[in-house]
């Protein structure tokens, strides 16, 4: 099998090949097959996950690590920063595309992914969570993260492009 990553740049953003994403699965059917998946990403909880979309289509996507490896910001100043540089938020459905390149993008010193796509959000009373997904083999599942909180360190977040250019960020 080939790799999923078509170019790596110094930003640091990783291109990835494109994927086709199925807006008929479930929540449960995107994140299956891993062993380590929280109990509460369901369907129940993530029912916009889709955004209205039905049926497959074909995804540009990119990883981008928007913070250096120390540097933690409150998760807001993260997504200003992606929206600044021209990308938008994901969501699970393209996401749970990356289990099935876990160990390229392992291998490629990619840790976890998140996604913040305001549909891939669970509002619990408590504040609202994002979906990310731990590459690391030993504990490799679908994960929640609470916005309240800082994202930083080693973490990517799975993104699109506001005008979908041509190759490179």
């Amino acid at each position: 099998m080939s790799s999923i990553i078509v170019a790596r740049y110094d930003c640091p953003v990783i291109e990835l090949a494109p994927m086709v994403a199925d807006f008929d699965q479930t929540v449960e059917e995107m994140i299956a097959g891993l062993p380590n998946n929280h109990p509460d990403i369901t369907s129940a909880h993530f029912p916009e996950c889709r955004r209205g979309k039905t049926g497959r289509e074909e995804v540009r996507l990119f990883l981008v690590k928007p913070l250096h490896d120390r540097e933690h910001l409150p998760v807001e100043d993260v997504l200003q920063r992606l929206a600044e540089a021209g990308f938008v938020r994901e969501g699970l459905p393209q996401l749970a595309l990356l289990k099935h390149h876990a160990d390229d993008l392992w291998a490629a010193g990619v840790c976890y992914v998140g996604a913040f796509a305001d549909s891939s959000v669970w509002q619990r009373p408590d504040g609202g969570s994002a979906v990310y997904l731990i590459l690391n083999p030993e504990d490799r599942g679908f994960h929640l993260h609470r916005l309240e909180g800082e994202w930083g360190g080693p973490a990517w977040l799975v993104v699109g492009r506001q005008d979908s250019p041509g190759p490179g960020p």
